[in-house]
């Protein structure tokens, strides 16, 4: 098959990335998400077999500290409606090989325990925290609360947490609720269309190897 315009222009911007990714300070990570971000639905159905749908809430979702109003962000929270095991899950993407951070394990551990509803009456508490005079911020924690709500009525279903990341993080994951991905598994998928084989074809074979 012939490479279409679009194809090409998003082939050359992946190559670049991972051209830069060679290179000291830069954000190879948090500049791939936005492509992977169209498919994880899919990517987290078909790797974790479930039959969904798996349906993305909100990225960067703030879990609070304990001693103050601050927060440490998951990637991205979605929510899986296969029917019969409804759950949610904290997700997290890492692209680097040498990976290893278990104080960040360990929130989401905590946060895992602490159940939905306390991580949204959390959210609220960081929102009343915030000052009136600070409008901006006001309204971007006032759009999250208002997605959030879209799924009141799932709140009392369990979390699990899933890492995607280049090797297998099975020893230090605990439980059949903490699952691990690996960007090899990636490249077993054939979704439909050419914008998802060009993804993997340079972004996710990079990663094979963090």
């Amino acid at each position: 098959m012939t490479e279409g315009p679009a194809s090409k222009f998003l082939h050359d911007i992946l190559d670049k990335l991972v051209e830069f990714k060679a290179l000291p300070k830069y954000q190879f990570e948090r500049r791939v998400d936005i492509f992977l971000v169209p498919f994880l639905p899919r990517i987290l159905e078909k790797t974790l077999k479930v039959e969904g749908p798996i349906e993305l809430v909100v990225p960067e979702f703030p879990l609070k500290r304990d001693d103050d109003y601050m927060s440490r962000n998951a990637d991205y929270l979605l929510y899986d409606g296969t029917q019969g095991k409804e759950r949610w899950i904290l997700f997290e993407l890492k692209t680097d090989s040498e990976y290893e951070n278990p104080k960040q394990i360990a929130r989401y551990r905590e946060a895992k325990k602490s159940c939905m509803p306390k991580l949204i009456e959390d959210v609220r508490c960081i929102r009343r925290s915030k000052s009136d005079h600070d409008r901006r911020t006001c309204q971007k924690y006032d759009k999250l609360l208002e997605l959030l709500d879209k799924y009141k009525d799932h709140y009392d279903h369990p979390i699990h947490i899933v890492y995607l990341s280049p090797k297998p993080l099975d020893d230090e994951l605990e439980g059949p609720d903490e699952h691990s991905v690996t960007f090899q598994s990636l490249l077993d998928l054939d979704f439909k269309g050419e914008v998802w084989k060009v993804i993997r074809d340079t972004i996710v074979r990079v990663c094979v190897d963090g």
